[in-house]
């Protein structure tokens, strides 16, 4: 089960056994919250898979106007790119990517986020098979992240992840950039973030890069 579907399960048994009222509309918020997350997770796994825009708004019971309002930074543009761009599964892990990193109180964005994202997102088998836990590896990114490093440098370092990234896709001849490509440009640095999280955790860059093949 996805973290956000973990976390549904449950706010909702709390914020229905709760006893008092404003208890239970916090967790309800929170719950709502949790939920909207779900959805944006369903639709870009929904857009990634080629669904169209008219598809993801039937099955939410809205006009295709509305959906298209309301996920626009997920729906891939229309016109051909020179270049490789992300998949709405992937722009949502840089999202969540950027949000562990300013709830986290760091000055940029790591690799050791982008790892985050993976997980955050819920459609990463790879990562969760080989043991890693969105809590777990959201503790070792935070530890990481407290050991001062330059602002600059993680900077540098996840701009250099995305372009991996860009150019794993190219190499295997896709035509957007995949979560799979992230997770590598993520990985690609073995003074990085996401592999001082790994390495934390017990898990070797190695033994996800052999997985991530295997699947392929």
């Amino acid at each position: 089960m996805s973290v956000s579907g973990q976390r549904i399960c449950r706010l909702a048994e709390q914020a229905s056994s709760a006893t008092v009222p404003g208890e239970a509309l916090r967790l309800v918020r929170a719950l709502r919250d949790e939920i909207n997350d779900f959805e944006r997770q369903q639709v870009a796994r929904a857009l990634t898979a080629g669904e169209p825009v008219s598809a993801v708004a039937r099955a939410l019971g809205v006009s295709r106007q509305s959906a298209h309002r309301r996920f626009r930074d997920l729906v891939p543009p229309r016109t051909r790119a020179r270049r490789s761009r992300p998949t709405p599964e992937a722009r949502l892990v840089v999202e969540y990517a950027r949000r562990e990193a300013r709830e986290a109180a760091v000055g940029a964005v790591g690799s050791e986020h982008l790892l985050l994202g993976m997980l955050r997102a819920g459609d990463d088998q790879t990562l969760t098979e080989l043991g890693v836990t969105f809590d777990a590896a959201q503790s070792a990114a935070r530890a990481v992240s407290a050991q001062g490093r330059d602002r600059a440098e993680v900077g540098q370092e996840v701009r250099l992840a995305l372009a991996e990234a860009a150019q794993r896709a190219r190499r295997a001849g896709a035509d957007r950039v995949g979560l799979e490509h992230i997770l590598f440009g993520a990985l690609s640095d073995p003074a990085g973030g996401a592999t001082a999280v790994l390495h934390a955790l017990g898990v070797t860059p190695d033994a996800v890069t052999a997985a991530v093949a295997k699947r392929a």
